[in-house]
């Protein structure tokens, strides 16, 4: 397949924009729950849109994103629906 495609992730200015309200609201319920710059925060999320909001949600408290491997392969095959 050698690259056919595939296309770099370009953030739009609408992507940005509507990111900025979830993003803060990820922050504040982070921040509610207690979480402080230098804590770790593990995010157990598919690769999707949504993620971006967690990670400048979690960059937003000083805390320090950790990814954790979403439902994918065998695990969303054999996982009831």
């Amino acid at each position: 397949m050698s690259g056919q495609g595939r296309r770099p992730l370009r953030l739009g200015r609408d992507l940005v924009r509507r990111a900025g309200p979830r993003s803060t609201a990820v922050a504040n319920t982070l921040l509610g729950w207690g979480v402080r710059s230098g804590d770790a925060v593990a995010v157990l999320m598919e690769n999707r849109p949504e993620m971006l909001d967690s990670w400048f949600g979690v960059a937003m408290t000083g805390g320090l994103y950790v990814s954790g491997p979403g439902r994918s392969g065998a695990q969303a095959a054999t996982a009831p629906a």
